[in-house]
């Protein structure tokens, strides 16, 4: 009786490609992601090529990529696919145009954020340059992300005058080299007139903003500069509550519990593509 052979009635898989293996038709292999089929009988012609081999089922080769954890994104960099590790809390996925890799990027582009609260009042009443007590004598810092990222430094206090007028000026710098040499960043002046004789007056406000670029990575530090006018100078720093003289100190107003300050620095970090700095002269 004649024999009819009808070859392979189904695939046969093969697993992952070996382009030293035999492979002949209907046997099926893995490769990049992706299932092929072989159509002709050969050794070391590595799928796709179209001779010996069928696509089958089309994947993808993100599998091959290393360190993959949860929350990670791929995309294609023009010439293969690239790990986007994940990004941290709040950041959204920005895309930056054709020819570009998208980023992970803050909303606003505010950085971060970092305030210090003075909880009690600093005596001070030079009359020369005079650097004002913690935590505005440098020690406030922030270290920028990137390299012409800017910074936002802003102070503001209360000054206590007492009974007479008092007059004085104060001014802002930073440092980036750990306090060898500092910068200005803005200043301002504050001041009051003669008060009828035998009343007392609450102190004056004075508020100092300014924003600038170190072009650095290295921790920036802020400070405040005092210097009163000669005949007659602000005492009691963070004052504000205070309807008697300036000889003494007051506790500042504390509401269940949380102190109203009448003194802080605060420093915002920005992202360089959202501000700029410009001098003029």
């Amino acid at each position: 009786m004649a024999t009819v052979n009808i070859g392979r009635l189904k695939f046969v898989w093969q697993g992952t490609y070996n382009a030293a293996t035999a492979y002949v038709s209907d046997d099926v292999v893995y490769l990049d992601g992706t299932a092929y089929v072989c159509i002709l009988a050969s050794t070391g012609n590595t799928p796709p090529n179209a001779t010996y081999w069928n696509k089958m089922a089309q994947g993808s080769d993100l599998g091959s990529l290393a360190g993959l954890s949860q929350g990670d994104m791929a995309y294609y960099d023009g010439t293969d696919w690239v790990r986007l590790a994940t990004g941290t809390g709040g950041t959204y996925l920005e895309t930056q145009g054709a020819s570009a890799n998208p980023q992970w990027s803050n909303p606003n582009n505010i950085l971060q954020v970092k305030e210090w609260r003075k909880l009690s009042t600093i005596t001070n009443n030079s009359t020369t340059d005079s650097v004002l007590s913690a935590p505005f004598d440098g020690s406030a810092g922030l270290t920028p992300t990137a390299a012409g990222n800017i910074i936002l430094a802003e102070w503001f206090s209360t000054v206590d005058h007492g009974v007479t007028w008092r007059s004085g000026h104060a001014r802002m710098q930073y440092t980036p080299d750990g306090g060898t040499t500092y910068y200005g960043i803005s200043g301002g002046a504050q001041s009051h007139g003669d008060a009828a004789a035998g009343s007392n007056r609450h102190g004056n406000m004075i508020n100092i903003s300014g924003m600038f670029n170190p072009n650095t990575t290295n921790t920036c530090y802020v400070r405040v500069v005092v210097n009163g006018h000669t005949s007659g100078s602000g005492k009691q720093w963070g004052q504000y509550n205070n309807e008697g003289t300036d000889s003494t100190t007051t506790t500042p107003k504390i509401d269940n519990g949380e102190v109203a300050v009448g003194h802080l620095i605060r420093l915002t970090e920005f992202d360089s593509g959202c501000a700029t700095v410009t001098n003029v002269a």
